[in-house]
């Protein structure tokens, strides 16, 4: 902006000089100073309008971000309220749990979906982890460890796989949006 001021003091002297007395370099200059400040103003512009699109951009990135981070801490709730199934326990809490994190993965993958293919294509196909026992020791929300048996486990540690893709889609949004 410095440069556009100094062009229009430039372009005053330059127009008050001609009329004192005018000479063909004048006009000379006068055309010159009129082409810097062009110039210069498209540049500003063009900046200007580059700096708005990048900010329209970041926003629209926090508000998808803010999105994902309701669904996310919806997963964590999920993976710590994992049940604790004891043998001869009555009823199945373990098979209602494993249908909300369907439910979520469903909400989840749809959210996505809606805003990146390639964020949605990302999620849908985290890889099953190895499970090379038939249990898995796994915390709960009052910080005990305890072992659930292998298709249970396998949906918790599927939960946890697709948390983490999660997470990472969070960290690098410009990646992924």
């Amino acid at each position: 902006m410095a440069c556009a001021a100094v062009t229009v003091l430039f372009m005053f002297y330059t127009i008050s000089s001609m009329f004192a007395g005018v000479k063909p370099f004048d006009w000379i200059m006068l055309g010159v100073e009129v082409a810097v400040l062009a110039l210069i103003l498209y540049s500003e512009i063009v900046h200007g309008l580059r700096h708005r699109k990048e900010v329209e951009h970041q926003k629209m990135l926090a508000k998808k971000v803010t999105l994902l981070d309701e669904l996310m801490q919806k997963g964590i709730k999920l993976r710590f309220e994992t049940p604790r199934v004891l043998h001869g326990q009555p009823g199945n809490p373990i098979n209602e749990w494993m249908n909300l994190v369907a439910e979520w993965e469903q909400q989840t993958e749809s959210l996505l979906a809606e805003h990146s293919a390639k964020a949605a294509s990302a999620f849908s196909i985290t890889e099953a982890p190895d499970i090379d026992r038939a249990t898995v020791r796994m915390p709960n929300k009052t910080g005990f460890v305890f072992v659930i048996l292998y298709h249970h486990a396998l949906s918790y540690l599927m939960l946890t796989a697709k948390l983490n893709v999660l997470r990472e889609i969070m960290e690098k949004p410009d990646a992924y949006f």
